[in-house]
């Protein structure tokens, strides 16, 4: 799993099935970051991204932060797609039965 920023003041926690895998939160390095976890393919992972752009005196057009990912070691990393991200939302009333619709980005 990889991580890219776009400028030196922004910064990023990328937690994926409850493990911190990239930690840029109080410096960063580098704007290109990545982290290894062993999982399985075919199966849904919780993804929690923290993000935060420090306040800068330069205003900036491209702010923000693409994920990666590769199969394995061995591959270079390529952008997630987006039909690969669901979204999770607190539904009153349930236990109800859901539908997971692909390619349909939801910011909480």
């Amino acid at each position: 799993i990889g991580a890219r920023l776009y400028a030196a003041d922004e910064r990023v926690r990328l937690w994926i099935a409850q493990t911190l895998i990239i930690d840029q939160w109080t410096s960063l390095d580098r704007l290109q970051t990545s982290g290894t976890i062993a999982q399985r393919a075919y199966q849904i992972w919780d993804i929690l991204v923290e993000y935060k752009k420090e306040p800068s005196s330069l205003p900036r057009m491209n702010t923000g932060l693409s994920l990666f990912w590769s199969s394995s070691l061995n591959q270079a990393l390529v952008p997630i797609p987006r039909f690969h991200l669901f979204s999770s939302a607190s539904m009153g009333n349930s236990p109800l039965t859901v539908s997971v619709v692909p390619n349909y980005a939801c910011a909480t």
